[in-house]
Order: structure tokens, then sequence, then C-alpha cells
């Protein structure tokens, strides 16, 4: 799972989470965040929001982290059982800026495509 997580295309991506999960089910909890981070990766790399709140980059030429954008349908109770909080999230970009001159608020400008229950075989 960890080796598709650093891959190129949402096939890779999607393999994480699909490993991942087969990690989940035979009890290994720890698996979960990397299921969180491979969702979160395939998704955006398709143009979709993020599930998870785990995804930021640096846009072009800019010094700034921003948060890829975030399904508000998720609820945040359903995110806290594989990942952080929203606002765990939001405060790990605002670290990752400390000392920058970044915009108060990190979520990205994209406008990224919503992502409806149903979007993700085997998840949601």
């Amino acid at each position: 799972a960890l080796i598709f997580q650093h891959g190129d295309t949402p096939t890779q991506f999607f393999q994480t989470f699909l490993w991942a999960k087969q990690a989940v089910d035979l009890g290994d909890e720890s698996s979960k965040n990397l299921m969180s981070l491979g969702i979160d990766r395939y998704l955006v790399s398709l143009g979709h929001k993020q599930l998870f709140a785990t995804q930021a980059h640096k846009e072009n030429g800019k010094d700034c982290w921003c948060l890829q954008e975030v399904e508000e349908s998720f609820s945040d109770f359903e995110r806290q059982k594989f990942a952080p909080s929203y606002k765990k999230s939001i405060e790990w970009v605002r670290t990752l800026n400390k000392d920058l001159l970044c915009p108060e608020n990190p979520i990205c400008p994209l406008k990224l495509k919503e992502t409806p229950k149903g979007f993700v075989p085997g998840f949601w």
C-alpha cells in the first residue's frame, strides 16, 4: 500500500486504499491512516474533493501550503474513524506555513468536483 501511495496514477492511489483496507480487515488498525491517505490522493488526482483532509500542496511558484478542498457531505464523525478531524488538518497546514506570509484560510482556491456517496467503491 505504501508503495502505491507514492505512485503516479489514480489507479495506483486506489490500490493504496485496497491494500490498506485489506490490512484493516485483517486486524491492522494502524493501516486506517494509510487507507485515508490513499482515498484522498485518489480523489484529488481525479479532480474531486477529498474526504479526510490529508492532501495539501504548494501551488505553482508559491511558498505557502494549501489544503485541497474537502467533501462537505462526509461528516467529521466518519472522518475521525480513520484520520484526524478537519480542524486538526487545518491546524496541520497552518504549521506547515509557520513563519511565512500566507493567507489565514489555508484552503486551496481550486474548484474540485463534488464527491458524492457511492463514488469510492467499497467505502463511500
